[in-house]
């Protein structure tokens, strides 16, 4: 729910309503470890992809989970796919960012 608040277009960015909008979904999410963060990917409609994206890519997230920041591929694989095609100026920074897990790496032996 919180993605889709984050994601929804705005009218007027300036006025209170619209700030409030910018910033309670942020410290809704600032409690919530990666792997719940991760778990809400897969649920969300575009509004929350979007919502979903701009937490992944912030630098709050960076900062708030700075050795926790590996989600599982089907996670990963959204997020991308989503920056991929609607915000591309943020696929870099979530590829850097978004690490996948160790189960997610293919081992040679």
């Amino acid at each position: 729910m919180a993605f889709s608040w984050l994601g929804a277009p705005r009218k007027d960015p300036r006025d209170a309503a619209s700030l409030l909008a910018e910033l309670g979904p942020g410290r809704l999410l600032a409690g919530a470890s990666t792997e719940e963060l991760a778990w809400a990917v897969r649920k969300p409609d575009r509004a929350g992809l979007e919502g979903a994206v701009r937490c992944f890519a912030s630098e709050e997230f960076t900062t708030r989970h700075p050795g926790h920041r590996r989600v599982p591929g089907t996670a990963r694989d959204l997020l991308l796919r989503h920056a991929r095609s609607h915000r591309p100026g943020d696929l870099a920074v979530l590829e850097r960012r978004l690490l996948r897990t160790p189960a997610d790496r293919v081992r040679r032996s």
